[in-house]
């Protein structure tokens, strides 16, 4: 792509207040995407160009956080080759985005929806367990796990079902190119959400894990605090009148009817 990174230097006693503290952890971010882009000449051509947009999008949005006085002088001093590296977003073919859709859900998601959680669970009690084995009660984790794969995989088809319908090169952004609306979408605003829940509240149950329990609470309550809401604002300013009547329509957990 030809856009090179370098870490970011921050230090903790320059922090003022919030602002400096949002500026604090962008700049801790920048540095972790840094470390990524140095491994990413290691991997395949297919691989290192979306691994190198994300870091590019990620530090974007540290730039918009200075336009909006979030962040201070030293994203501010990173602007003009962000803008840049922004103006040079690769493309990608419909036969790498299916690629991506499905590393992203038979990998990415189940790696870290399952495998983090399932590594906490090893910390702290197991509530429910006889020993080293769980109890009747435990075994009733299986359902949301068995739910979310239910619904990720029909996520997964249902986007697959839409890449054809997308330009023969597809621009890597974080933000959609096209707004769904059929499959889960039709019923739920947030399925991907609603999934990923599924698999963190089946390793709850399954080893009885107050751990995991607090993590995910954690999580869900910085979910539904600013990133949905963040989300759900840029696809109004994406996609506009179609986005706010779809959000109309389409409650943001699922109901037994959907609204019509």
């Amino acid at each position: 792509m030809g856009q090179k990174f370098a870490p970011l230097q921050c230090g903790l006693p320059a922090l003022h207040g919030f602002n400096e503290a949002v500026l604090f952890f962008e700049v801790t971010r920048h540095n972790i995407l840094y470390s990524l882009v140095k491994v990413a000449p290691l991997l395949g051509r297919s691989l290192r160009e979306p691994c190198l947009q994300v870091c590019v999008e990620m530090n974007f949005h540290a730039l918009k956080m200075r336009e909006n006085g979030a962040a201070g002088n030293v994203v501010e001093r990173r602007a003009p080759e962000l803008r840049e590296a922004r103006r040079k977003v690769p493309e990608i073919s419909r036969q790498h985005a299916r690629v991506l859709l499905l590393a992203t859900f038979l990998l990415a998601v189940p790696l870290f929806h399952l495998g983090v959680p399932f590594l906490l669970a090893h910390v702290g009690p197991r509530w429910g367990w006889n020993g080293d084995y769980p109890g009747p009660l435990n075994f009733f984790g299986a359902l949301p796990i068995l739910a979310g794969s239910v619904l990720l995989v029909w996520i997964l088809i249902t986007m697959l079902a839409v890449v054809p319908s997308l330009p023969p090169r597809v621009r890597l952004s974080l933000r959609p190119t096209k707004l769904i609306q059929t499959g889960p979408y039709a019923w739920m605003r947030h399925p991907m959400y609603i999934a990923e829940s599924c698999l963190w509240l089946g390793i709850i149950v399954l080893f009885g894990s107050p751990v995991v329990a607090a993590v995910f609470t954690c999580l869900a309550a910085m979910a539904m605090r600013w990133i949905i809401p963040k989300e759900e604002k840029v696809l109004e300013e994406q996609f506009g009148e179609e986005y706010t009547t779809y959000r109309h329509h389409v409650p943001s957990l699922p109901k037994f009817r959907r609204r019509r």
